[in-house]
């Protein structure tokens, strides 16, 4: 019988130069690649089409976590905020690692150059007895999987 990888547990890691932050996230998304491509009709046949690829499209990763004071938290916070309100743009590598139940991971897949595009807020309402979400949305050159 195969050993089935859940995705609730999974962990993120953010690595530059100065070594490795971890962050704990309720989500991830965005893991997409697409292969864009540019049609091409052959001259004098007009019912043969080509679709020759273009190039790669990625999206951007998006995590979200609840608000919390971590020291871990607000590091990566601050450099968001650099990179959006500042301009000051540090490029990373982000690690998304799913774990098995003795926390090893069991895959990972490296964005390579990632840094941060857009920093939001969720709703807040008096009504409602929920934790604040935050949500981090991150372009990236590539991405590639390990293991």
């Amino acid at each position: 019988m195969p050993d089935f990888v859940v995705v609730y547990h999974f962990k993120v890691s953010f690595i530059d130069a100065n070594g490795t932050v971890d962050a704990a996230f309720r989500d991830v998304s965005g893991f997409n690649a697409e292969l864009k491509t540019e049609e091409f009709t052959s001259g004098g046949e007009n019912g043969v089409c080509y679709k020759l690829p273009k190039g790669v499209k990625y999206g951007t990763l998006k995590l979200s976590r609840a608000l919390s004071g971590s020291k871990e938290m607000d590091e990566i916070t601050k450099w968001a905020e650099a990179a959006i309100n500042d301009f000051v743009i540090s490029p990373k590598t982000v690690a998304v690692s799913l774990l098995n139940e003795e926390h090893k991971p069991v895959r990972t897949w490296r964005f390579a150059d990632a840094y941060p595009v857009k920093l939001a807020l969720g709703d807040m309402d008096a009504s409602k007895n929920e934790l604040a979400i935050e949500t981090l949305e991150l372009a990236y050159k590539y991405v590639k999987r390990e293991k």
